[in-house]
């Protein structure tokens, strides 16, 4: 089955608007390593809470642009589902919560390990809907 016969997994502007939120992310993320302040600022925990966050953002950029891809025609959901969706290794790193309190880190690292943690959120359970929609 191709895309145009499941129709497309989000629509375009959904993912546009996702898309966007991640780059501010990604932006903010490099500035935070270039910072004083940064990861590396709050030791081995700050690294780690930097790498998940990577990790996050690297995920959910490629599964949006696998959506774009899906909504261009140029791949199917049931490819997208199969071959680009979040794997379960990808989600038990990417969805572990850091504790928002944690006076170690950095008030500007808490944040951006907050909002990256929200939208890798929306996009697993965007995963798993598109993953029910097309049989493995």
């Amino acid at each position: 089955m191709d895309a145009s016969q499941d129709g497309p997994p989000l629509a375009a502007p959904v993912i546009d608007r996702m898309f966007t939120e991640a780059m501010t992310l990604l932006e903010a993320a490099r500035a935070l390593a270039r910072s004083r302040v940064g990861p590396g600022a709050a030791g081995a925990r700050g690294q780690v809470e930097a790498l998940r966050i990577t990790a996050r953002l690297a995920a959910a950029l490629a599964w949006m642009l696998a959506a774009k891809a899906v909504n261009a025609g140029e791949i199917s959901a049931e490819d997208m589902a199969r071959d680009y969706g979040l794997d379960r290794h990808t989600r038990s790193i990417c969805l572990q919560e850091a504790v928002p309190d944690d006076p170690e880190l950095p008030a500007a690292l808490r944040a951006l390990t907050a909002a990256s943690l929200r939208l890798y959120s929306r996009l697993a359970r965007l995963d798993e809907l598109i993953a029910r929609r097309s049989p493995r």
